[in-house]
């Protein structure tokens, strides 16, 4: 689970780099065509700019590590010093490339890198709680199958625009039946569960759960479509056929993994199974 972790993280965030310098090459007019192949891959893999894709690929290599082995106070120190020295470097490359890096790219890497991260060391943290090997699941089941669930009721009964300014597609009923699905798919896993490894599911809070993350990985998933559109991207990689890249597969899990540990805390550990 670690070993998945950090290196989805890592691909996550050399994807975002990728559509970050997509958007500032379409700003510069884009790579000349006329240039050799091998200045082209040049061209390309420079655009990435690698001062800071690499400070950021050891962060998010390093960010599930730290989730896993850091216990209690050391969790928030080390995440201090991480984050403030990966920050503190970001920024100084955009102060020493300042034509070719501009500050606000930094600025948006740097948030979006933590975001990412923050999201799959959020599955790791899942699955060491207590019944962790059962938990960490909803965090993929709920997403999947609320987007699943938005996708076929929005199609055929879809009519009232959501947000088409960030996504045209999607509409209202196919949001509301997408939490429905997410909400009913969680308690049919409760029942697979308590069936397969006689375990007691908390039926009333996999409800409450299963409500509460496919809003928010519904959110999640339009943050990942506001992001591509803004720098004009239709995928942000080709690692799953039909799919895109770990970005596109995985926004909305991005989204819930966190919300889903940040519930677990607030009501004291919630008890989905017992």
């Amino acid at each position: 689970m670690l070993v998945l972790a950090s290196v989805l993280n890592i691909v996550a965030v050399c994807e975002l780099f990728a559509c970050v310098a997509n958007g500032r090459a379409g700003q510069n007019g884009g790579p000349q065509n006329s240039l050799p192949w091998h200045k082209k891959l040049w061209q390309r893999l420079w655009s990435l700019n690698p001062f800071a894709l690499v400070p950021s690929v050891i962060f998010a290599g390093v960010m599930p590590i730290i989730a896993r082995y850091s216990l209690g106070i050391n969790f928030f120190r080390n995440i201090f010093v991480l984050f403030f020295t990966y920050m503190f470097t970001i920024l100084s490359v955009a102060v020493f490339m300042i034509k070719s890096y501009p500050v606000a790219d930094a600025a948006f890497e740097i948030v979006m890198t933590l975001y990412i991260s923050y999201g799959f060391s959020s599955l790791v943290l899942l699955r060491d709680m207590p019944y962790g090997e059962y938990v960490y699941l909803i965090a993929f089941i709920i997403p999947w199958m609320s987007d699943a669930g938005a996708y076929f009721i929005g199609c055929n009964l879809g009519k009232h625009k959501l947000n088409p300014a960030v996504s045209p597609k999607k509409t209202i009923e196919g949001a509301t039946g997408g939490i429905l699905v997410g909400t009913v798919s969680v308690l049919i896993y409760g029942f697979i569960v308590e069936r397969i490894f006689a375990l007691r599911p908390q039926y009333g809070w996999l409800a409450f759960a299963g409500f509460v993350i496919s809003v928010l990985s519904q959110c999640g998933d339009l943050v990942a479509s506001l992001i591509k559109r803004h720098y004009n991207v239709k995928d942000y990689g080709y690692i799953f056929p039909g799919h895109g890249g770990v970005l596109d597969r995985f926004d909305s899990v991005i989204a819930a993994a966190p919300f889903l540990y940040i519930l677990c805390l607030m009501l004291d550990r919630l008890s989905l199974f017992a």
